[in-house]
C-alpha cells in the first residue's frame, strides 16, 4: 500500500520545484503538498465535535515510529476537541501510514561568470603644440549566468491517513471509508521523523473536508502546532516512563 500511495501521486514536477525552492533559500518554510477526500454524504460538513476515533497504523515494520505518530494525531485530534477511545466505543477508526522514497534529479544551478576585462592605449596630443601623453583605458562587459546541470539525490517522505466507519465496521465488517487525507514533501534529507511533524499538520488542515484538489501548504518552522506536537510527544514519554517506573 505504500508503494501505491507514492505511484498514485501525480504532481513529481510540483514536488521537485519545491525542492529547488527549499535548496535556494534560507530554510524557514517547509513546503507540503496535501490531498484529502470526504464522503460528503455521510460527513457534509466534516466530523462532529463530538465526535471519537481509535488510531492505528498499517506500518509493522516500524512499530516504535508508529506508536510516535499515533501520540502526535492523538494531539492534533484532541486540539481540535475530538475525543480518542479504544475500538470497541470509538465512532470511527482512523487507519494511517507513512514512507519515504528516494530519486536523483537532475537540476540547473545558476553560476554567474564575470564579463572580460581589457584595456585600451592611446595618445593625446595638445591642439596647440606637439607635446603628446599616453593614456589607457580598462573596459569590463558584463557578465553572463549559466546554469550547471547538477545531480542531486531527493527524498519524498509522505503520509496518507484513511477514517473508517468504526459502528459499520463492528456491525457489518465492511470498511466503509468516510475520509482520506495525504501529505507529502520533499528535500535532501533521508530522516522521515524530521518531516512528520509537518505532514501532520498539513494533512489535517482540511481534516474531514474535501481540498477537491492538490494543494500547496507553505509551514512555517516556529508554527505553533508543530511546537505542540514536539511537547505533546515528549509528555507522552515522560508519562509512560513514570507510568513503568511506578509498575
Amino acid at each position: 500500500m505504500v508503494k501505491i500511495f507514492f505511484k498514485n501521486i501525480s504532481n513529481h514536477i510540483v514536488i521537485l520545484f519545491f525542492c529547488i525552492l527549499l535548496l535556494s533559500g534560507c530554510r524557514r518554510k517547509v513546503y507540503v503538498t496535501s490531498n484529502t477526500f470526504a464522503d460528503v454524504k455521510t460527513i457534509p460538513k466534516g466530523f462532529s465535535i463530538d465526535s471519537s476515533f481509535y488510531i492505528t497504523s498499517l506500518n509493522q515494520i516500524n512499530k516504535l515510529l508508529s506508536n510516535e505518530i499515533s501520540q502526535k494525531i492523538s494531539v492534533i485530534l484532541t486540539d481540535k476537541g475530538y475525543v480518542i477511545r479504544d475500538a470497541k466505543d470509538a465512532d470511527f477508526l482512523l487507519v494511517f501510514n507513512f514512507a519515504i522514497e528516494e530519486s536523483k534529479q537532475i537540476i540547473n544551478i545558476p553560476q554567474y561568470i564575470p564579463g572580460q576585462t581589457s584595456t585600451t592605449t592611446g595618445t593625446v596630443r595638445n591642439p596647440y603644440g606637439f607635446t603628446a601623453a599616453q593614456y589607457q583605458q580598462q573596459t569590463t562587459s558584463s557578465g553572463n549566468i549559466i546554469y550547471i546541470p547538477v545531480e542531486r539525490m531527493f527524498y519524498s517522505k509522505g503520509i496518507v491517513i484513511y477514517v473508517y466507519d468504526a459502528n459499520e465496521y463492528r456491525k457489518t465488517k465492511k470498511e466503509e471509508l468516510i475520509w482520506q487525507g495525504s501529505a507529502v514533501t520533499c528535500d535532501e534529507s533521508n530522516d522521515l521523523r524530521e518531516a512528520i511533524d509537518y505532514l501532520l499538520v498539513a494533512a489535517s488542515q482540511d481534516f474531514g473536508r474535501s481540498t477537491g484538489r492538490n494543494k500547496q501548504i507553505q509551514i512555517n518552522v516556529d508554527n505553533k502546532l508543530i511546537e505542540k506536537l514536539s511537547q505533546g510527544i515528549y509528555s507522552a514519554l515522560s508519562q509512560q516512563f513514570k507510568e513503568c517506573i511506578i509498575a
